[in-house]
């Protein structure tokens, strides 16, 4: 859990950024992608792939949301990124 909680951390920031600046969609596929797709994933392949078990499920919730704030933190990075370009450019992102 001590893993987990950080990496929660900068999933919902990602997602608290896209819902603020008006990419609700977006926040919803990083959610979604976070909480549902990834830790899905890798606590099946953990647990019956690995055959780690229990053990293999709770360690699918830790990777699959490690990995999934890693993107949606790196998205919204890129995102603002453009954001600050088209400001300063004139163009939208």
């Amino acid at each position: 859990m001590t893993i987990f909680y950080p990496a929660v951390v900068f999933g919902m920031l990602s997602a608290s950024l896209f819902q603020g600046a008006g990419k609700g969609t977006s926040a919803l596929i990083a959610t979604l992608l976070r909480s549902l797709v990834l830790t899905l994933l890798f606590s099946l392949l953990f647990a019956y792939e690995f055959g780690w078990g229990l053990t293999g499920i709770w360690w699918g919730l830790v990777t699959g949301t490690v990995i999934g704030s890693l993107v949606a933190f790196l998205w919204a990075q890129a995102y603002l990124k453009c954001m600050i370009n088209a400001r300063k450019s004139g163009n939208k992102c």
